[in-house]
């Protein structure tokens, strides 16, 4: 593999796992500052963060996979 396209895929991951941490945060903030009220609407954004977080690591593996069984 060229060492273009290996940058190419680490920009890319470094700024999708940003995008995705960043977003992860803003929605779990609350429970991390302890002012969580248990509500419905809090664990749902705790689970949507959780699912988004875990759909990102999986398209990054697979789109790394990808890359590299063409070449």
């Amino acid at each position: 593999m060229s060492y273009y396209r290996f940058a190419e895929i680490a920009i890319a991951l470094c700024f999708g796992l940003t995008f995705a941490l960043v977003g992860w945060w803003e929605m779990a903030e609350p429970i991390w500052r302890e002012e969580s009220s248990g509500s419905a609407e809090e664990w749902l954004e705790v689970a949507s963060a959780t699912l988004i977080g875990c759909a990102t690591l999986v398209g990054a593996l697979f789109g790394i996979y990808e890359v590299l069984r063409r070449d």
